[in-house]
């Protein structure tokens, strides 16, 4: 029954209309209008760092405050609670890992990804 929940909040959800998925998280959406590099991932039993960068595709323009606000209104549907929202950072948690979400540049516009165990 979660498991219906679950697909039935994602079916409504700003995450629909994502271009797919981030190859190194298989929750996490692609922004419509980017794409990725390869991902740096560490993983064991216990844990796990994943980063990956994404950039808008050539011809593209992607601004800050949209960007934000589909991951705002997308992660949460994830289960993913907003932790932090600072300038040009978010960061959300979700069983026991923070998520943070960083606008690196944003001409061209480039934003890193990265995993890491949240601090209790």
């Amino acid at each position: 029954m979660k498991k219906f929940l679950a697909v039935l909040m994602l079916m409504f959800s700003p995450a629909a209309f994502a271009a797919g998925f981030l190859s190194a998280f298989d929750d996490v959406p692609l922004m419509g209008g980017m794409t990725t590099n390869s991902p740096l991932v560490f993983d064991t039993e216990s844990m796990r760092f994943v980063e990956q960068f994404a950039a808008a595709k050539k011809g593209v323009s992607i601004h800050k405050i949209a960007f934000q606000k589909f991951y705002k209104d997308s992660l949460p549907a994830l289960g993913w609670k907003l932790a932090k929202d600072e300038d040009g950072l978010l960061v959300f948690k979700r069983e026991g890992e923070a998520l943070s979400i960083e606008i690196k540049s944003e001409n061209p516009f480039v934003a890193r990804f990265s995993l890491a165990p949240s601090e209790k």
